[in-house]
């Protein structure tokens, strides 16, 4: 049995869009339905499936970072150098799981 300071922490089951997620720009609002659908089929779909999920979630988050970045640039947003950091380090991260998934790997003993 865990300690009681310790959490312990069960992945969702499902995600699905709520107007609580607009951000009141339609473009960005946009962007975000289709992150939620396509995470929302990753969590629901069947094991076999995670893969080609996975690698529609990182053409998503390219093209989302990468309609961010222009926003980003265009309007002089001033953490524009960490916020695209950021974006690279996300996806960097998003491929080395899909590499993992790839490759058949087993989650590393803890």
């Amino acid at each position: 049995m865990a300690p009681a300071h310790e959490t312990i922490m069960t992945a969702p089951q499902d995600l699905t869009w709520t107007d609580a997620f607009l951000a009141g720009y339609g473009p960005m609002d946009d962007t975000h339905r289709e992150f939620v659908d396509i995470v929302g089929a990753m969590l629901r779909g069947p094991d076999e499936a995670l893969l080609e999920h996975l690698q529609k979630l990182i053409v998503h988050t390219e093209h989302h970072f990468s309609q961010e970045e222009h926003w980003m640039n265009t309007t002089a947003f001033p953490a524009t150098e960490c916020h695209t950091d950021e974006h690279a380090a996300v996806l960097k991260s998003m491929r080395e799981v899909a590499s993992f998934v790839t490759e058949g790997g087993e989650p590393a003993e803890a």
